[in-house]
């Protein structure tokens, strides 16, 4: 599946897919729109295996709060436009979005990795007669929102595992599909499929189903999807993939994604089962290399909801500060050309302390609609001065979206990220 360079592609898949660390491919249950100057700002905070990040400092302007043990927080009364601000000592992150406008969604979603530390390890055992598969199957548990929890398929049965944090309860469904690979390897079609609805488990608890044959119906519609992948002059391929989720929105984290199918061919097809009473999602994605004015990689992703071309998009190249270069805590920071905005594109710039990592915030996250950044807005957030520390850094660019599309994901778009290869700099004391 990966090349040579094994450590440095599973970098790239997971980086992106992590996602797209922070606000990522996922969706809001309410997506309204402000339409005065002062509105409420909702959300929601969760990590790795999509487990909610309880006791994080959140503030919308001059309003904060923190997560309840949901992850859940509200926050009203915000003055529009407003700085949105997430604190998290425990990851030692902070992540920033400088503005956000009076045309925004109130309810936000956001993803970004974390560590495990803290939660209880839960389980579905599954048994069934390993005689409905003929090529293989997926299991998996959904709420037909954003926790998909996958197991793979063995003889002696299933065993889905599902992190949550102590106290909490999930409910949803287990499903089980059964397919049909080709000689290639490849699944050409899904036959069956079994649902077991209203499961639930609490944090820390064993659940154990049994399912029968006559539990498996025919499922008679399937969804085939062209792909076509493009990398673009100076650009070279090197992975290609593609995910099966059932939410009702594409998930973020890659941990809740129902399947994965390795790809050779730049041009493939992909098939999605349909007729089980959900909502099946594939998400198409690649990485590529190339040379051109920069260093980098390119990560793709996007919706398969149709026949689909698509192309990387540019690398966005950095341009200040040099790399080792010591710079003043005015400095700015500067990438591609610096314009101060391009139509429906952004980025994500990452600061991560690389000098002795004594300080309470260590990485750094800032979203921005332009391409230049004033490191002195990070002395005024309530953490840690930037003066005498050291940082490496790197610049993600998102196209064919806005901030906004990206938060919500109303819009449906097409995911195109790039990432500029990290250089080092040094503040002055």
């Amino acid at each position: 599946m990966f090349g040579k360079n094994l450590k440095r592609e599973l970098y790239l898949v997971l980086s992106s897919l992590f996602v797209l660390l922070i606000l990522v491919f996922s969706g809001c249950e309410n997506t309204t729109q402000s339409t005065s100057n002062i509105g409420n700002v909702s959300g929601r905070l969760t990590g790795i295996y999509n487990m909610p990040l309880p006791g994080v400092f959140v503030s919308a302007g001059n309003v904060s709060a923190r997560t309840d043990n949901y992850g859940r927080f509200s926050l009203s009364g915000v003055g529009y436009p407003y700085r949105l601000l997430i604190l998290d000592s425990l990851e030692k992150k902070c992540i920033l979005i400088p503005q956000r406008d009076n045309v925004t969604t109130n309810s936000l979603m956001i993803n970004y990795l974390s560590t495990a530390m803290g939660y209880a390890s839960s389980l579905i055992s599954l048994s069934y007669p390993i005689s409905v598969f003929t090529s293989g199957g997926k299991s998996f548990f959904t709420d037909f929102g954003d926790k998909n929890y996958p197991g793979d398929i063995m003889l002696s049965g299933s065993t889905i595992y599902i992190a949550m944090v102590q106290g909490t309860q999930y409910k949803g469904s287990v499903v089980i599909l059964a397919y049909t690979k080709d000689a290639n390897d490849r699944i050409v079609s899904y036959d069956k499929y079994a649902v077991r609805e209203n499961v639930i488990i609490n944090a820390g608890a064993v659940v154990n189903l049994e399912f029968s044959a006559e539990d498996f119906k025919t499922n008679l519609k399937d969804t085939v999807f062209h792909i076509a992948i493009d990398a673009g002059p100076g650009q070279n391929v090197n992975l290609r993939y593609a995910y099966l989720t059932c939410g009702s929105k594409h998930t973020t984290n890659y941990v809740n994604y129902v399947s994965q199918e390795n790809i050779s061919s730049n041009t493939f097809d992909i098939v999605v089962p349909k007729g089980m009473g959900l909502t099946s999602n594939v998400i198409i994605g690649f990485n590529s290399t190339g040379s051109g004015a920069g260093t980098g990689s390119t990560g793709v992703y996007f919706p398969a909801t149709g026949n689909k071309n698509v192309s990387a998009p540019m690398i966005p190249v950095l341009v200040s500060p040099e790399d080792n270069a010591v710079i003043g805590a005015n400095s700015e920071l500067v990438f591609n050309q610096g314009l101060n905005h391009v139509e429906n594109r952004f980025y994500k710039l990452v600061l991560n302390d690389a000098g002795t990592g004594n300080q309470l915030y260590t990485n750094i996250e800032v979203y921005l609609d332009r391409e230049r950044f004033n490191l002195s807005e990070l002395n005024n957030l309530g953490i840690e001065s930037v003066n005498g520390r050291i940082f490496n850094w790197h610049v993600e660019m998102f196209e064919n979206m806005t901030l906004n599309d990206y938060i919500s994901d109303i819009a449906g778009n097409t995911k195109l990220s790039s990432y500029s290869s990290a250089r080092r700099f040094s503040v002055s004391p």
